[in-house]
């Protein structure tokens, strides 16, 4: 008599074994994917908020240009509307006048603006001559 093989579920478990791996491939990859979208839409937020900032600055130095006098720059509000996400981006900018001195002691306006969008805050600090 011959003696018989006992493999009965070595093929169930061989294919358990492809498809754990299977499995587990693809969460990794999801896993990479939503991270870098999440990371691609707080690069986002962040230019959105960064412009807010900066039209902030463009709007202080519109207003200075109106009436240079160092007393009268004002400080800024400013509330955008962004169509494409049906969303508002805010920025705020105060003014300060300074004193520089670089070769020449100047006066100079520090503008400090910061602009939020979403989660997101960006800041920027500019300087004008007065």
């Amino acid at each position: 008599m011959r003696q018989q093989k006992n493999n009965k579920g070595s093929a169930l478990l061989l294919i358990i074994i492809i498809l754990s791996m299977f499995i587990s491939l693809a969460t990794t990859a999801s896993t990479l994917i939503i991270s870098e979208l999440r990371i691609n839409k707080d690069m986002a937020d962040a230019v959105v908020a960064f412009y807010a900032a900066d039209s902030a600055v463009e709007r202080v130095l519109f207003e200075a240009r109106k009436e240079p006098t160092p007393t009268t720059i004002p400080s800024a509000s400013i509330s955008l509307f962004m169509p494409a996400a049906n969303d508002y981006a805010y920025a705020t900018a105060s003014v300060d006048i300074i004193d520089l001195v670089v070769g020449v002691s100047t006066q100079s306006a520090r503008i400090r603006a910061n602009g939020y969008y979403k989660e997101t805050n960006r800041a920027i600090d500019a300087t004008q001559p007065i």
